[in-house]
């Protein structure tokens, strides 16, 4: 059970809320901050993890180490110690309750009403787990955790009342500041205040500061108003309830058509008519076993006894030995698989399959040895191939808990963190560390976490290497650097193609390395760390055309995941009945399941109306985890293909200008008839797609996977809406649209590159946000920002959790410009970088982009 951040506010009625109380778990104190998240002391006593004012005085928490129950002690306004009571349960929040009755939060999700000497009055199980309670003085709110983004309403005797939806899933704690009428809750490292509709009005990152060794899983904010006492005051353990803050912890917590087939037969494995013996060796390039986070190359060879001259594919398929296997590089001419298991050690299967181009297949398994890097019960640190990136291997910690390393400057006042991982007892526990500058020491440090308590690992130290000047780092500068508090809430800018990363200063703290094949798209980042990204591909397989072939995940350390290729995947299609593809290009998303979501070119002859022409059209593909097609859906299925590209866009063999290389070898020249550029999943479990070429963009069924394709709506001009939006504005739609995707405040955001309106309104390129109703079709424009340039093509747009937004115009001369507006459309930050920018990303970490 993991330490995770709570909010509680239960703010005394005789003094104003003026400060922030912040807590982290018993070995931390309480930290206070004013309100715009400045650390101003610690405060608190040590083991204490929760405490709230009332009226008369103060009563703070503490849980007993058996995880049984918990101390509630009562304090006068003078700080004199004024009775205690116990509750058989391990608490987690508190506050002031209606009619004088006070409220507590169980880590199990119970909610309990007693009075001041601790008599139960009411008790009532809130459905869910790690929750926090408030009070508005009438009714009572909950939090519901890890499982939703609601806080549920509830009488004083537990009867359920209703629901109030935030922008975030994933929220412990709650406060009510009776002196705005706003809510204070809390995710881990961020505080956000809101409205009692739910609507976000500020963020704060809390990261913990130099004096919280333990880093920065908050378990509590409390506003109050009391005198931060001058230097000469008593030690912390004397001084909690002085401040009558709050603390309490709630645990822890992304066609061609059928005559084309035969240009790619070799790479579809679907030649030739005989099924010879196929024989396959596989041979490592380390012998026996090696280390957690050494790359081992696995190269295969085959043999067709049926055919000499047979050419093959080859898939590689890794497992821990006796269990599954999953596929990590699908069907393709590729023989070798260079494997870097970084996640702990173990006996591992690799496997390989051979299909010959005589339709043969040859399967061979070996198995290897991966070993731990620690020694002892000491954790170590080791470089990797990445001069940016260390691994740090912990020692097995017990089953049930969670560990996570924080890494900082030893002049750095907030730690950076990685995610948790599951602890299990047996095996170590290995992260990549990530985000950190070029030839500079850091200091590194892990948690293990049980509920409220934890356990902390040595101080080691590390010093990265420095960035080779082949890295391909394009000119980039801060022109205009972000303010507090989003420069260390958003400290980390991700873009380019490869991909790079710089902090708030500009400094390069992470890069891909290069790569055999060049990289087309870098689409995303992965949350927990790691990015997607399509390849070029110029070989026989191919036709020798430079198709957009591989996606390919890589992880911080710039090691290969899991691949596939548009053959494996064309493969698997026409198996289910669809159309093949011919390339992967502009979007590649990972799901909260697991999932990939990715957009591919889709090339039939179809009449637009003159008679018939070659078109190349979009499919969205959704993969497994195991690189395998679970849903699919064609443009030429579901859109009418006689609405040609509004501008008459086209594509030209040896002209990659954004789009797929027409490969009917019968037209020089495709109608680019859709030229999808991203995909997003709506809040209903439904998908939606940006068609560039249509200025639309079209919501169809999804269903989280069991839906059955159907186009819901199409919203742009032409489309199923009806526009509501400022008077005086000639050509309110967007057009040539990238990047649509929700928000977490409902608002489906975009980027209006703007190419229809521009060629009879000339302008700039500008940032939407548009609140629909789906039942009746009608569309609000609530964001219309001019961006202040005209971007034609490329372009992202990003409500960050403050209510800022940040748009990529990445298709600017001499430099591309990324720049965030405040919610009152001012522009706080920009930043520049040479060339072209297909996407780019304000971050929270390398980790994590919200």
């Amino acid at each position: 059970m993991l330490s995770r951040l709570a909010v509680f506010l239960s703010v005394s009625a005789t003094l104003p809320g003026s400060t922030l109380f912040v807590g982290f778990n018993t070995l931390t104190p309480v930290q206070l901050y004013d309100m715009n998240g400045h650390y101003l002391q610690d405060v608190g006593a040590a083991g204490a993890t929760a405490a709230f004012p009332t009226d008369s005085g103060y009563f703070s928490i503490t849980p007993a180490s058996s995880f049984t129950s918990s101390v509630v002690q009562a304090y006068t306004s003078s700080q004199t110690p004024a009775g205690s009571f116990a509750i058989a349960d391990l608490l987690t929040d508190g506050s002031e309750g209606p009619g004088g009755s006070l409220l507590f939060s169980a880590y199990d999700g119970t909610v309990y009403r007693v009075d001041t000497s601790g008599t139960v009055l009411d008790s009532w199980s809130s459905g869910y787990t790690h929750v926090g309670v408030t009070s508005d003085g009438t009714n009572i709110y909950t939090t519901e955790g890890d499982s939703n983004n609601l806080i549920d309403i509830w009488s004083p005797s537990g009867t359920h009342i209703g629901q109030i939806a935030t922008p975030f899933v994933g929220l412990y704690g709650l406060g009510y500041d009776a002196s705005t009428g706003n809510f204070w809750a809390g995710s881990t490292n961020f505080v956000y205040e809101l409205t009692t509709t739910g609507t976000l009005l500020a963020t704060l990152n809390l990261m913990g500061n130099s004096r919280t060794p333990n880093g920065a899983v908050h378990d509590g904010l409390e506003v109050g108003s009391l005198v931060v006492p001058p230097p000469t005051v008593p030690e912390p353990a004397s001084l909690l309830l002085l401040f009558g803050g709050l603390i309490a912890l709630a645990g822890y917590r992304l066609h061609l058509s059928r005559r084309l087939l035969k240009l790619c037969a070799a790479a579809l494995g679907l030649a030739g008519a005989s099924f010879g013996s196929v024989s396959v060796t596989l041979t490592p390039s380390i012998t026996g076993s090696a280390p957690v986070g050494t790359t081992v190359v696995w190269t295969a060879s085959a043999h067709d006894t049926s055919n000499a001259n047979a050419t093959f594919n080859y898939r590689f398929s890794v497992g821990l030995s006796g269990g599954p296997l999953q596929v990590r590089r699908d069907f393709y001419h590729f023989n070798t698989f260079p494997w870097t298991p970084s996640r702990s050690e173990g006996l591992y299967d690799i496997q390989v399959t051979a299909r010959s181009s005589t339709g043969g297949t040859g399967t061979v398994m070996d198995t290897f040895s991966i070993t731990s890097r620690v020694t002892g019960s000491s954790p170590a640190v080791s470089h990797t191939k990445h001069p940016l990136v260390a691994l740090y291997s912990l020692p097995p910690c017990p089953a049930g808990q969670a560990a996570r390393v924080r890494f900082k400057q030893p002049s750095d006042t907030i730690w950076q963190a990685t995610p948790f991982k599951p602890c299990n007892g047996t095996t170590s526990l290995n992260f990549y560390v990530a985000g950190m500058r070029r030839t500079t020491t850091y200091l590194l440090q892990h948690d293990v976490y049980n509920g409220p308590f934890d356990s902390m690992g040595p101080v080691l130290s590390f010093t990265t290497g420095d960035v080779p000047s082949g890295a391909g780092i394009p000119a980039h500068s801060v022109v205009k650097a972000s303010p507090p508090p989003n420069n260390t809430a958003y400290p980390v800018l991700m873009s380019g193609t490869p991909p790079y990363a710089t902090d708030a200063a500009g400094k390069v703290i992470w890069y891909l390395p290069q790569l055999e094949l060049p990289i087309l798209y870098f689409t995303r980042p992965v949350n927990g760390g790691g990015v997607l990204v399509a390849l070029a591909d110029q070989t026989s397989a191919t036709g020798g055309l430079a198709l957009s072939a591989l996606l390919r995940e890589y992880d911080l350390a710039g090691n290969l995941v899991r691949e596939t290729n548009y053959a494996a995947v064309s493969r698997q299609l026409i198996a289910r009945g669809a159309d093949p593809i011919t390339s992967f290009h502009h979007e590649a998303l990972r799901l909260p399941d697991g999932s990939t979501a990715v957009i591919a070119s889709v090339e039939k002859v179809e009449d637009q109306g003159a008679g018939p022409v070659d078109v190349v059209g979009d499919m969205a593909v959704v993969l497994d985890t195991n690189l395998q097609v679970k849903f699919s859906w064609s443009e030429f299925d579901h859109l009418d293909v006689r609405r040609p590209a509004l501008l008459g866009e086209t594509c030209r063999r040896g002209n990659f200008a954004g789009c797929a290389v027409p490969l009917n070898p019968n037209y020089s020249v495709a109608n680019d008839w859709t030229h999808s550029n991203s995909l997003w999943l709506a809040p209903d479990g439904n998908m939606i797609i940006s068609v560039r070429h249509q200025d639309w963009v079209v919501k169809f069924r999804y269903a989280n996977g069991s839906g059955d394709g159907a186009v819901l709506w199409k919203l742009g001009n032409e489309g199923d809406f009806t526009l509501s939006a400022p008077a005086g504005d000639p050509y309110p739609w967007f057009s040539h649209q990238h990047d649509a995707e929700y928000a977490s405040n409902g608002l489906l955001t975009l980027f209006d590159n703007g190419n229809t309106r521009v060629r009879t309104f000339p302008g700039h390129s500008r940032g939407q946000g548009l609140r629909l109703d789906e039942t009746s079709k009608t569309a609000t424009l609530a964001v219309n920002l001019d961006l202040g340039d005209y971007s034609g093509a490329v372009g992202t747009a990003n409500l960050l959790s403050n209510g800022n937004f940040f748009f990529d115009l990445g298709f600017l001369s001499p430099s591309s410009k990324m720049r965030e507006f405040s919610r009152s459309n001012t522009l706080e930050a920009e930043f520049d970088q040479a060339g072209f920018v297909y996407r780019s990303f304000r971050m929270r970490s390398l980790y994590s982009q919200q």
